[in-house]
């Protein structure tokens, strides 16, 4: 197994991050699964006070009171999730965090990585009575997709980012 010192990385082979781990002093290999959670809810609307939905047929432009409704695009689902993997590693030599272990021995060096699943949503626009705010988004450079759970880039996968925000008046935008 060789050693980064710069990135403060290890490689290891098929089957070390495994219950058939044979590397090391104590042949360790601990993993914890957590199951599926929310880390955030989408906001779908904000009401004000004196809100009222004059027809009974949701956020409209006749009702009485001012509104903000929210509106998403999912740029990868649970069917194609977007994987993420810390630290970042080339598919053909998996690394994993170093850890020194006992200096006295040199079978005691220990690796680490962290790796999970998502769905990424994006906020697309943002709606009021008389107003819409569009988000115009672009791929990102530093934000890939992993291909496995041992790393890789996937091609094509990429997180987005803000490039910009124009807020349009309704009335524009159907002229």
């Amino acid at each position: 197994m060789e050693i980064d010192y710069c990135n403060n990385t290890i490689e290891y082979d098929a089957g070390d991050n495994t219950l058939a781990n044979s590397e090391g002093r104590n042949n360790l290999f601990h993993s914890t699964e957590v199951s599926s959670y929310a880390h955030s809810f989408l906001i779908g609307a904000i009401l004000s006070d004196d809100y009222n939905d004059k027809t009974g047929n949701g956020l409209s432009e006749d009702d009485f009171g001012n509104y903000l409704k929210f509106n998403y695009t999912r740029l990868y689902g649970e069917a194609d999730p977007f994987k993420w993997r810390t630290p970042y590693s080339d598919l053909s030599n998996p690394t994993a965090s170093y850890f020194q272990g006992n200096l006295t021995y040199n079978d005691d060096r220990l690796g680490n990585y962290t790796y999970g699943e998502k769905e990424l949503w994006y906020v697309q626009s943002v709606e009021g009575k008389n107003y819409i705010a569009k988000f115009y988004l672009s791929e990102r450079a530093d934000m890939w997709s992993a291909v496995s759970e041992d790393g890789g880039l996937q091609s094509g996968k990429q997180g987005m980012k803000l490039d910009k925000i124009v807020l349009y008046n309704k009335e524009d935008l159907t002229n």
